[in-house]
């Protein structure tokens, strides 16, 4: 792997999510056969704003940010109280596994990413890997 795909970013818009985020080289890797490199969106990109202050623009209602791995997407999905996150908490903060019995976080079970390969551009295999709760 040269050390330019290690700066690699793939832009991304996600209508589930509601917002834009992004992913970076993580690996290569073979799906079937096919060779792919593998695209991971970091922790940072669902930080807490006090972790990453580029995330202030996603706290709705405005200041008033959830704990970092956490999005509050009830505006663009007609006000139902929606919240979004890695399932079992991955990657958010440590005191919602801590708090709630039975979540295991992991990154094989968890993780989201985009296989892509590197000479067509095609997306070969891909997990978008959401929980949903409900907003009080």
């Amino acid at each position: 792997c040269s050390s330019d795909l290690l700066d690699e970013v793939v832009y991304l818009f996600s209508s589930d999510l509601c917002r834009s985020l992004y992913a970076l080289y993580e690996s290569s890797v073979d799906v079937k056969g096919i060779s792919a490199y593998r695209f991971v969106p970091p922790a940072k990109v669902f930080a807490n704003v006090s972790e990453n202050p580029d995330n202030a623009g996603f706290c709705v209602p405005p200041d008033n940010c959830l704990g970092s791995g956490l999005l509050n997407v009830s505006s663009c999905k007609k006000g139902a109280p929606i919240i979004l996150s890695s399932p079992h908490f991955y990657q958010a903060d440590p005191k919602f596994v801590t708090d709630i019995d039975g979540m295991h976080p992991s990154k094989e079970d968890h993780e989201t990413f985009l296989d892509i390969n590197p000479l067509t551009g095609m997306l070969v295999r891909a997990a978008k890997r959401m929980q949903i709760g409900r907003a009080h």
